[in-house]
């Protein structure tokens, strides 16, 4: 492996890191908040719209998220553009896609936590005097994240590299820019080690500042 060449491609590589760190970021927030409502929905009395949750969660974990991502790219946007006469671009559609798909798979773990939570901090909160979303929102949430939080780095570890997915709708991350980068000088095993290593930097740094969030919890209990 020749260092200068590694130095040189590192700056053409980088540009797609920040694009996948983009798509990581953009997919977290919307996936966070679905799963959040999802948990709450599956856990709650209603059980219609339990089960409608269900089925979403269970059909989103069931079907490949490729075949996901071709839904909303190719089936999806041009309905939308016809509806709003805005046209959905592919990094919009990818990360439409890798958060509703991260949506199902973290609302699992949100649903895990909260059921790991006793019924009677519920009851307790509620004999004071709570209503039940008060007592979701100041008992039982924040006891459940420190139980959710180990699962949650692999769930945020894992959306890094499925980001690479999205290259297939035309999204320049960095899985892409390396395959253009290896079109144009013909050094495929320096070039994709080269964005393995890019890819192991952005999952150690979220392993690392889960581990630190995990132990601030800890510290806190």
């Amino acid at each position: 492996m020749e260092l200068s060449f590694l130095i040189r491609e590192s700056g053409f590589l980088l540009h797609g890191m920040l694009i996948t760190t983009g798509l990581t970021l953009g997919a977290l927030g919307i996936g966070t908040l679905l799963a959040a409502l999802l948990a709450v929905l599956r856990l709650g009395g209603n059980k219609f719209i339990a089960h409608i949750a269900g089925g979403y969660v269970e059909f989103m974990r069931g079907t490949p998220l490729l075949v996901q991502l071709f839904i909303i790219y190719f089936g999806l946007s041009p309905f939308f553009a016809r509806v709003t006469a805005i046209e959905m671009t592919p990094l919009v559609a990818g990360i439409l896609g890798l958060g509703l798909n991260a949506g199902a798979y973290i609302s699992e773990i949100f649903r895990g936590a909260i059921q790991s939570i006793p019924a009677g901090q519920m009851e307790a909160a509620r004999s004071l005097g709570m209503s039940s979303a008060l007592a979701m929102r100041r008992i039982v949430w924040p006891q459940a994240l420190r139980h959710a939080v180990p699962a949650l780095g692999s769930s945020f570890a894992a959306l890094i590299k499925d980001t690479s997915l999205v290259m297939v709708i035309g999204v320049p991350e960095l899985l892409l820019a390396t395959k253009q980068r290896v079109s144009a000088t013909y050094e495929p095993m320096q070039l994709y080690l080269l964005a393995g290593m890019f890819y192991f930097a952005l999952t150690a740094l979220v392993t690392y500042a889960v581990r630190k969030w995990e132990n601030q919890y800890r510290w806190t209990v």
